[in-house]
Order: structure tokens, then sequence, then C-alpha cells
């Protein structure tokens, strides 16, 4: 599998009120058909990240993994990192 974009998801005006820095970890499957599928949330962050985090996971794009020349289906996790209000 290869990523094509991984876009940053938003810091929301609380996390940057709040100094908030943490990580959210997803687990995503991307699907054989080019399109992501569920999203299970690993480690959540408060103030709306988690949810940001989960909406920028939807709009990666990406290859999919190939076995033996046929597109495959596998999860991987994602992380997105926040740091005080920077992007």
């Amino acid at each position: 599998m290869k990523y094509l974009s991984i876009p940053r998801p938003a810091f929301t005006d609380m996390a940057c009120r709040e100094k908030f820095s943490g990580t959210v970890i997803l687990r995503v499957t991307f699907l054989a058909s080019s399109e992501i599928g569920s999203i299970e949330v690993i480690k959540a962050a408060p103030y709306g990240l988690t949810e940001q985090s989960i909406a920028a996971a939807k709009r990666m794009t990406f290859e999919p993994a190939r076995t033996n020349g046929v597109n495959t289906t596998v999860k991987k996790l994602v992380e997105f990192g926040f740091d005080n209000c920077s992007q």
C-alpha cells in the first residue's frame, strides 16, 4: 500500500485555547477498491480532535496493497499528532 495524500486534521479552537498536545491513533481499513473503509479509534484526544482526525482519515488517498498482482484490503494504524495549536 502506498499513501498518496494524508490530509492534516484541523486543530479546534478549544484545543488551541487549552494549548493541547497529544496524539490520535486510528486503525484504518484501506479497501482493495481504493476507498477508506472502517475507522476504529485506538487512542482518542479531547476537544474534538478525534473527530477531526477521523474526518482527515476519510479524505486520505492511497494505492491499494497488492498480493500476487491483485488489490487487497489492509488495516493500518494512522497517527495524527497535535502540538499546542501548531499544524
